[in-house]
């Protein structure tokens, strides 16, 4: 057993031999996924390209504005946010 991005996972569940069926597993798993989890639990740089192959292929996978702290901080000491897309799989093809 390890952790993924926080999330507790049994080793082997994320599988695929390609880029994109890493991805596909990983969202019918967890249900969303950031460009920081592609490339710290899938090996993944180009999560857009991987994306953009699943939709082309008929996934629906919605992208999904999301704030997140950095670990920076302003001179007040309160943390700097930035804009991230989480990509969402909302429906299977037919």
């Amino acid at each position: 057993m390890s952790i993924v991005s926080g999330r507790m996972q049994i080793d082997g569940m994320v599988t695929g031999n390609t880029h994109e069926e890493r991805v596909l597993s990983y969202l019918k798993i967890y249900g969303s996924i950031t460009s920081l989890e592609a490339i710290r639990d899938l090996g993944n740089t180009r999560l857009s390209a991987s994306i953009f192959n699943l939709r082309k292929k008929g996934y629906d996978i919605a992208g999904v504005p999301t704030t997140v702290a950095t670990r920076w901080h302003k001179k007040d000491g309160t943390r700097k946010h930035t804009s991230i897309t989480k990509y969402v799989l909302t429906e299977l093809p037919l």
